[in-house]
């Protein structure tokens, strides 16, 4: 009984997850025209296609690799974890702050003279603008404040592992395991070796040629690009083979979670 309990409650909070990353993905979606990205030609996508040996060109699937690209290398090269901790501790900070001088205006919590009239002057806007089914006062907004900095607070002192990629980026990392997967969804398969003089050689290499410009700049890690891939592709296959219904490079909110 206890097992089912536990199955129950693993369920409805992955359900939670999805609802949360949805709401965020239609928030970010928004912005995407300003990223004002190219995506490959219709001849560039069939030679890819020939590359990774399948039937039909990977049109929409590239072009969403692409995107994914640019949001996650967005995402991740500048993310700092103290940075993280220092803008919590903020919010979690100035939101208390903000609660206890609204408290000083909320006729409940024994406003009085200039203040009671500036919380009551507050209100009156609030009730006017707002309709029957959600008039949001002060008590509300000071109980959402306290509930803002106490989220703040838990969340600065989780444990943080940021995931670590390839050259430093996970961008380019999450980058090759969707070529990869890509290929393999649609029966086909990049090639990726190394020759007897050291060189690496292969058409996942050739594919990242023709990617490269559509990229975000400095997006490939500095050194032996076909090594760094190899190293990928491995982790991958080894990822696949113990979970293989889980993503190998997760999305930083699932990782500081």
């Amino acid at each position: 009984m206890p097992k089912k309990k536990n199955t129950a409650r693993t369920t409805a909070r992955n359900a939670l997850w999805d609802v949360l990353a949805k709401n965020r993905w239609t928030r970010r979606r928004k912005l995407l025209p300003n990223l004002r990205l190219r995506y490959p030609t219709d001849d560039e996508l069939r030679y890819i296609a020939r590359l990774a040996k399948v039937e039909h060109p990977l049109h929409g699937t590239i072009n969403g690799i692409i995107l994914d690209a640019h949001l996650a290398d967005a995402t991740y090269r500048t993310l700092s974890i103290p940075q993280v901790k220092t803008a919590l501790n903020n919010v979690a900070k100035q939101a208390t702050q903000f609660a206890e001088f609204l408290s000083t205006l909320d006729i409940g919590r024994g406003s009085k003279g200039s203040l009671q009239r500036a919380g009551e002057l507050i209100e009156a806007e609030l009730f006017l603008q707002q309709t029957k089914a959600r008039r949001i006062l002060l008590p509300k907004y000071i109980d959402l404040l306290e509930g803002l900095s106490s989220a703040a607070r838990r969340a600065a002192q989780k444990p943080m592992h940021p995931p670590r990629g390839a050259g430093g980026n996970p961008a380019f990392d999450r980058f090759i395991e969707d070529l990869v997967m890509s290929a393999r969804s649609s029966g086909g398969r990049w090639t990726n070796y190394r020759l007897r003089d050291g060189r690496w050689k292969g058409t996942l290499l050739e594919t990242l040629e023709i990617l490269k410009t559509y990229l975000p700049t400095e997006f490939f890690p500095p050194g032996d690009l076909g090594r760094s891939i190899e190293h990928i592709r491995k982790k991958l296959n080894d990822h696949i083979k113990k979970a293989p219904d889980r993503r190998l490079m997760p999305q930083w909110s699932v990782t500081a979670r």
